[in-house]
């Protein structure tokens, strides 16, 4: 069974959302999905069909920003997440 994801990554001290970042599965319920999506201009992206189970979503931006998020996935289920991210 697979749920959905509905993101959107947002600079941790303003709350501008970030675009052109990368979303990778780093730990899950399972071996993680070869997909790697980008964000839009408003910072969202999607994820279809991951496994149920907890994941966690590290999100990657062009200039070396970083964050990460843990989610619960529940079959047939669409979760919403804001990663979070800082410049290093």
């Amino acid at each position: 069974m697979t749920g959905n994801v509905n993101g959107q990554v947002v600079m941790e001290e303003s709350g501008q959302p970030l675009e052109y970042a990368s979303i990778f599965v780093t730990q899950g319920a399972g071996p993680a999905p070869d997909i790697a999506p980008l964000t839009d201009h408003q910072g969202r992206f999607m994820l279809d069909g991951l496994p149920e189970g907890v994941w966690t979503l590290h999100a990657l931006g062009s200039a070396g920003e970083t964050g990460e998020s843990t989610i619960r996935v529940m079959a047939d289920s669409r979760i919403t997440v804001i990663i979070p991210v800082r410049k290093q």
